[in-house]
């Protein structure tokens, strides 16, 4: 008889849930929690992603100088142009402009004291000579990535820096005209031509053999290491004036009041791209950021609601509880199915915040691409590493939670 009881007591143990529902808005609450999971999901890894993303268009189109940089000439007037004042920039000037908080650097922009010139083709392609100014800028205003930009006397080849613009002029203007073809920017970089010095103070011709070591928007001239410059001035030129046309600023706030305020009161134009880019990046940094901030406080009350609900559950049947545990289910049986259907819960939404988020960005890419910046829709290693990081951090929490839970009741 009391085996017959014990048997039929472990086939309703068996036929009905450890721990049934409690209230019957259950099922709905679930649902609205997923909802809200998947919602913060996604804006938590759609901002963050956004973020890289913009990171890395800066770092593309500013890949040779530093974000912070600022070109400063003086306004000119008509003045300046019959000779009654001076459009350059004078040492004292220079001096107000670096002792202006906020001013990292202020170094001249040094151009070439002699003539010069490029010669390019010749045989089968046409020779392509034509009168150039060089600039030169000091090493710490470039990038510190910067690779193959240096030069010492007695090398063979001269590094030069090109606006881009120059390579749109040949492959839409003049080439179609001679019935050329179009030069990629990789093409272009392996030409070789040269790069010709006359000196000021008379005497033959220097030729050095010049690369284009790359391309840039950010600059009107072409560019060589200040190294070669400073040298072929010193060799080639005449003396200078003491006085700059152009000088280059770096500053630790490329939005800085007090720097503008002070460029309109000298009658000092700054090349506007850099502040107009710091007010996108702090705009585009704090919309993010809101963003982002919003979909952590989403995984976060719905940590807490889920926490809640775990502990509604066992204290509404602690009871229950109880007596399965002198029944024979172990407190590790009731850990492993709360424990599985959490795990379950929270993945799940999870899953689906990244699988939006991938869907997303695929009109993204497409955009993006008919435009010549290159995305990929796949999120990037980082952004998957933050996704595993919490999703693990609130598994833990919420095994963490039941197991201490549990053991409370059963003590």
């Amino acid at each position: 008889m009391t085996s017959k009881n014990q048997a039929d007591r472990r086939r309703r143990n068996a036929s009905s849930p450890l721990l049934p529902r409690y209230n019957k808005g259950s099922g709905a609450r679930q649902i609205g929690l997923a909802i809200a999971a998947t919602l913060g999901w996604f804006l938590a890894l759609a901002s963050f992603q956004g973020w890289l993303d913009f990171r890395k268009l800066l770092n593309a189109e500013s890949q040779w100088f530093r974000d912070d940089v600022v070109f400063v000439n003086k306004e000119v007037k008509l003045t300046d142009s019959v000779g009654m004042t001076s459009s350059r920039i004078n040492s004292s000037l220079l001096d107000e402009i670096r002792s202006l908080r906020g001013v990292e650097v202020a170094e001249p922009i040094l151009r070439n004291h002699f003539p010069a010139s490029v010669e390019i083709g010749g045989g089968v392609v046409p020779k392509l000579v034509s009168e150039i100014f060089l600039e030169a800028l000091p090493g710490t205003l470039f990038s510190p990535d910067t690779d193959g930009w240096n030069w010492t006397p007695g090398d063979s080849l001269v590094p030069v820096l090109v606006p881009r613009q120059f390579l749109n002029l040949y492959n839409f203007g003049y080439a179609p005209g001679k019935g050329l073809p179009a030069v990629s920017e990789g093409v272009a970089q392996r030409v070789r031509f040269a790069l010709i010095a006359y000196p000021a103070r008379g005497g033959p011709p220097v030729s050095f053999i010049a690369s284009i070591a790359g391309f840039s928007d950010q600059i009107e001239s072409i560019l060589v290491p200040s190294s070669f410059l400073s040298w072929a001035n010193d060799r080639f030129g005449r003396e200078g004036s003491g006085q700059h046309d152009r000088i280059a600023v770096a500053l630790s706030n490329p939005d800085s009041a007090e720097f503008y305020t002070f460029l309109k009161e000298n009658r000092l134009l700054g090349s506007r791209g850099t502040r107009e880019m710091a007010r996108i990046r702090m705009i585009l940094d704090l919309s993010l950021a809101v963003l982002g901030f919003a979909g952590a406080l989403i995984l976060c009350l719905v940590l807490l609601l889920s926490l809640t609900e775990v502990e509604s559950l066992i204290a509404d049947h602690r009871d229950r509880i109880r007596k399965l545990y002198f029944l024979g289910h172990p407190p590790g049986s009731l850990l492993k199915i709360l424990v599985s259907l959490r795990i379950f819960s929270a993945a799940l939404p999870a899953m689906v915040g990244l699988g939006l988020l991938w869907i997303c960005r695929l009109p993204l890419e497409k955009f993006l691409a008919e435009t010549g910046l290159l995305l990929r829709a796949r999120p990037d290693g980082l952004t998957m590493t933050l996704w595993i990081t919490l999703l693990l951090i609130l598994n833990l929490c919420l095994i963490a939670r039941i197991r201490a839970r549990l053991i409370r009741l059963y003590r």
